[in-house]
C-alpha cells in the first residue's frame, strides 16, 4: 500500500498547485478582480494559520524576517500573479509560473552564493530558461502584445517566490510558522489598502463564486498545501517533491482544456515538453547540499 500513498500525495500536490491556476482564470470570468482574489487568499489563510503562528513561534511575527518573507512570498508574490493570471491564459501561465521556479531559484541562488551547478544542471536550466522563452513567443504570437506584459508580471512572480523559498530555506523556520507569518503579515498590510482605496468586484459575484475561491485560493492554496507539501516532502523526499511540480504545467494545459476551452498550440505542446525534461535534468544534475528546494505553495 506504500505505493497508493506516496501517488496520492504527489497528485494531491499537483492537483493543489494546478487548481491556483485555474481557478484563478475561472474567477475571472465570473466578475471578480485580482485584487479580490489577494484579498481572498490572505484574509482566510491568515485567520487559519495565525494560531499556529502563535502557539508555536509567536515572537517570530515581530522580527525584520518576518517582513522579508511577507514582502517576498505574500504581497511581492501574489500582486503580480493574479495581475499576470487576468491576462495570460491557464496552459501558458502554469508554465510560466511553475516552469520559471527552477531557473530564479539556481540564478539567484548563484548570485547569492548559496548554490552550486555542474553541466547538467546547467544544461537543464539553460534548456528550460529557453522553452520558456518560447512560450512567451507563442503567447504573444497567438494573443497579442498584451501577452508580454503579463508573462512579465507572472515571471516577476516567481522570481520573488524563489526569494522567498531560498530566504526561509537560510533561516530555516517552521514550514507552518513560515506560511502563518506570510499570510499574517500580508493580510496586515494588503487588506485596509484594499478596503479603502481599491474597487471590490465582490458584490457583483454571486455567493458560489465567492465561496469557491476562499476555498481554493485561501483554504487549499494557502493553508493546507502547507501540510500536504511537508507530507510530500516525508513520502517522496525533495526531490520527489520538486518532480511533482515539474509536471504542473502540463498538468495545467490538460485540465485548462475541459474546464476553460484552452487549446494547447502545437509549439506549446512540445515546449511543455521541453520543460518537464529540462527540470528533471536540472534536477538530477544538483549536488544534494547544495540543492535549494523552495516551498512550491503559490
Amino acid at each position: 500500500m506504500t505505493w497508493l500513498f506516496n501517488f496520492a500525495a504527489g497528485a494531491t500536490l499537483i492537483g493543489i498547485l494546478t487548481s491556483f491556476t485555474l481557478a484563478s482564470r475561472l474567477a475571472y470570468g465570473d466578475s471578480l478582480a485580482p485584487q479580490d482574489l489577494v484579498a481572498i487568499r490572505f484574509a482566510t489563510s491568515g485567520l487559519l494559520l495565525l494560531p499556529f503562528a502563535i502557539t508555536r513561534r509567536g515572537w517570530a511575527l515581530l522580527s525584520a524576517e518576518s517582513l522579508m518573507l511577507a514582502a517576498a512570498g505574500g504581497i511581492g508574490f501574489a500582486i503580480p500573479a493574479f495581475a499576470g493570471l487576468a491576462i495570460v491564459p491557464a496552459s501558458h501561465a502554469g508554465a510560466l509560473l511553475h516552469g520559471s521556479l527552477p531557473v530564479f531559484t539556481v540564478a539567484i541562488g548563484l548570485a547569492m552564493g548559496r548554490s552550486g551547478t555542474n553541466l547538467r544542471r546547467g544544461i537543464g536550466v539553460g534548456l528550460m530558461a529557453i522553452t520558456l522563452a518560447v512560450i512567451v513567443w507563442d503567447s504573444v504570437d497567438n494573443w497579442g502584445g498584451r501577452q508580454l506584459a503579463g508573462a512579465g508580471l507572472i515571471l516577476l512572480a516567481s522570481a520573488t517566490w524563489s526569494g522567498f523559498g531560498l530566504l526561509a530555506a537560510r533561516l530555516k523556520l517552521d514550514p507552518v510558522v513560515t506560511a502563518a507569518t506570510v499570510s499574517a503579515w500580508s493580510a496586515v498590510v494588503y487588506l485596509p489598502f484594499y478596503l479603502l482605496f481599491l474597487e471590490s468586484q465582490l458584490p457583483r459575484a454571486g455567493l458560489e463564486v465567492v465561496v469557491t475561491q476562499v476555498a481554493v485560493q485561501g483554504v487549499m492554496v494557502g493553508t493546507v498545501s502547507v501540510f500536504v507539501y511537508s507530507w510530500v516532502v516525508l513520502r517522496l523526499g525533495a526531490v520527489g517533491a520538486a518532480v511533482c511540480t515539474a509536471l504542473v504545467p502540463s498538468a495545467t494545459a490538460l485540465t485548462a482544456l475541459p474546464l476553460l476551452s484552452e487549446h494547447p498550440t502545437t509549439t506549446l505542446a512540445f515546449a511543455l515538453v521541453l520543460l518537464a525534461a529540462g527540470s528533471l535534468l536540472s534536477l538530477t544534475g544538483a549536488n544534494p547540499d547544495s540543492r535549494p528546494v523552495p516551498d512550491p505553495r503559490p
